[in-house]
């Protein structure tokens, strides 16, 4: 019995001393005032039953009922941190205006994870659906090797892409500007024309002196023709 009343005391303590060290502005200026109120009315009272709004004769489906109620503000709040703390989240939900559903959230991290064993050379989740694919159509023949070498190809077209893109984003940015500047001229601007294509024809030579050395190898040389992928997927 003593130990039951020390219980209730130390816990009654902790909300207390909780109680104490919440600010009092923790209600946000902006809510309608029945939300504020009850806001007010669960961080003012010490009382259960209070913090509930029920009767101290309330019945167990009454008080699950007002839990249920008022705990939606709690809920709003942990979706609120759930959505912003994330960085994929949050930028899905400044883009779009709503919360990551949580079937799309575990897609996106499956998709994501095995995009980045892709990038980094580890292709064990890639064949394990190529092996799938292999059991569900014998008919098929999949050379694991040669599944592994498009893998790789396919890798290294990334890789360069990557590169090429890094070098010459801002080569591109400018050849577009002076596309947009020649539709702008006048037809019978002739000079004003020939200053642009000359801009032009230049942006387009450091581009492709900026695209090859970034790549450090040759398209043609480096990926599979159709071919050469069919060779190395199947046994034909």
């Amino acid at each position: 019995m003593e130990r039951d009343i020390h219980s209730h005391s130390t816990t009654h303590s902790v909300c207390t001393n909780t109680h104490d060290t919440l600010p009092q502005t923790a209600v946000p200026a902006d809510l309608n005032p029945e939300d504020a109120s009850v806001i007010r009315n669960i961080l003012a009272n010490e009382d259960f039953y209070a913090r509930l709004g029920v009767d101290r004769n309330a019945t167990t489906q009454q008080i699950r009922r007002a839990y249920l109620r008022r705990s939606k503000f709690s809920v709003c709040l942990s979706t609120a941190y759930t959505t912003l703390s994330e960085p994929l989240n949050r930028r899905q939900y400044d883009l779009f205006g709503r919360a990551v559903d949580g079937s799309e959230h575990t897609f996106a991290d499956a998709l994501q994870k095995v995009f980045d064993e892709f990038m980094e050379g580890q292709y064990d989740t890639l064949m394990a659906l190529v092996d799938q694919i292999q059991s569900l159509n014998p008919e098929l023949h999949i050379n694991k090797e040669g599944a592994r070498f498009v893998l790789s190809s396919m890798r290294e077209f990334c890789l360069w892409s990557g590169k090429c893109w890094g070098a010459a984003k801002f080569e591109l940015i400018y050849l577009y500007e002076i596309h947009l500047d020649i539709q702008a001229l006048s037809y019978f601007d002739f000079k004003g024309r020939l200053m642009k294509t000359a801009a032009l024809s230049k942006g387009l030579i450091t581009l492709m002196a900026k695209m090859v050395p970034a790549g450090n190898l040759i398209m043609e040389e480096s990926l599979p023709t159709i071919e050469r992928v069919e060779m190395y997927m199947f046994n034909l």
